[in-house]
């Protein structure tokens, strides 16, 4: 009797875990891409031309995000605009 008991209570406990694990293992990871680098910029009046996208893109390589920085601000946009941009453009 006590191991039937046992039993139910043992598997009452691995539905209860496996219930709330299961949202946790599904969820979609949040990740920025290089149009979250460009929608921040054109929201604070940059004009997101060639240079702009092609800077975003450059987040998206493993050394990117230094060179995404630099094109930013040599393209005249503030740099901690750019810096914040290019944050948004990683995949971290």
């Amino acid at each position: 009797m006590l191991r039937g008991k046992f039993q139910r209570a043992l598997t009452a406990l691995s539905l209860a875990v496996a219930a709330s694990a299961v949202p946790l293992m599904t969820a979609a990871e949040a990740h920025a891409t290089p149009a979250d680098c460009r929608s921040y910029l054109a929201n604070r009046g940059y004009r997101v031309g060639p240079g702009v996208v092609k800077a975003c893109n450059y987040d998206q390589e493993i050394v990117g995000h230094p060179f995404c920085v630099g094109n930013l601000v040599r393209l005249g946009v503030n740099q901690t605009h750019a810096m914040r941009a290019c944050d948004l453009a990683a995949w971290r």
